[in-house]
C-alpha cells in the first residue's frame, strides 16, 4: 500500500512536488491513496507526528520519504511491476 500525504492543488498553498509525484505515479500506473493534508485531519497529524517539513510524505510498505524523490518513484514503479 501506498500513500501520499499532500496538499492538492490549489492557489493559497500551491505543492509543486505534491503534483509531480502523483503525476509521477499514476502515469507509472502505480496504486496509490492521496491524503489532502488541508482537508484530512488524521493526515494532518501523520504529517506533523512525524516532523515533516516538505510534503510530500510517501508512504510504503518498508519506507517512506518526503520531497519529490524522483529516482525512488522509479524504484516504486518497478517494484510494482511497471515502467
Amino acid at each position: 500500500m501506498i500513500t501520499v500525504y499532500g496538499r492538492a492543488t490549489n492557489d493559497v498553498a500551491p505543492c509543486a512536488a505534491c503534483d509531480y509525484t502523483r503525476i509521477f505515479l499514476a502515469k507509472a500506473g502505480v496504486e496509490f491513496t492521496f491524503v489532502d493534508i488541508d482537508v484530512n485531519t488524521e493526515g494532518r497529524k501523520i504529517v506533523e507526528d512525524n516532523g515533516i517539513l516538505e510534503l510530500p510524505l510517501v508512504v510504503t510498505d518498508t519506507e517512506r520519504w518526503n520531497g519529490y524523490k524522483r529516482e525512488k518513484l522509479k524504484d516504486l514503479a518497478v517494484a510494482h511491476g511497471r515502467r
